[in-house]
């Protein structure tokens, strides 16, 4: 029974690590919006 929970353990571990969750996501998505704003603005000031 106890070998079986270890299996189960590391199973579950290498699907988690594998996959980004949905907080990863956002946080890169938040990260790469203000980045493209930064952008956007620099480029933008330059042209007046």
């Amino acid at each position: 029974m106890h070998r079986k929970l270890i299996i189960n353990d590391k199973f579950n571990k290498n699907l988690n690590d594998s996959a980004f969750t949905l907080v990863e996501l956002i946080v890169v998505i938040v990260i790469l919006a203000i980045l493209a704003t930064i952008a956007f603005l620099s480029f933008s000031s330059q042209s007046w």
